[in-house]
């Protein structure tokens, strides 16, 4: 559905370009992935999965201007009222999680 389109990884880019060329490459990333998203799936793309769980407070800041309210990390453990709405914990599911491991993931609470 996207073709070659994927959002390149942030730590990387933030080594590679000056401070003034990843802002404008992060803005570039978040602007035109949601935008695409937006024109693909017909909604308004308001959430964010941080690309290889990769973020920052300066990322989180061009995120909120980009329009995104609420993103997710790859960290292992259940959402609680104290989380970042920027930086939401998550379980990654997989074709491999099924029946009793599904299980575990939705009914165990980590914290």
């Amino acid at each position: 559905m996207f073709g070659k389109w994927c959002l390149s990884n942030f730590k990387i880019e933030k080594k590679r370009l000056s401070p003034q060329a990843y802002e404008k490459f992060v803005a570039m990333q978040l602007e035109k992935s949601r935008a695409k998203l937006d024109q693909e799936l017909g909604i308004k793309v308001d959430m964010l999965a941080w690309p290889f769980g990769i973020y920052d407070e300066d990322l989180i800041k061009s995120a909120a201007t980009a329009g995104y309210i609420a993103a997710f990390t790859m960290v292992r453990s259940p959402a609680g009222p104290s989380d970042n709405v920027m930086a939401l914990p998550r379980y990654l599911v997989t074709d491999q999680d099924t029946g009793k491991t599904l299980g575990r993931l939705l009914t165990t609470d980590t914290r």
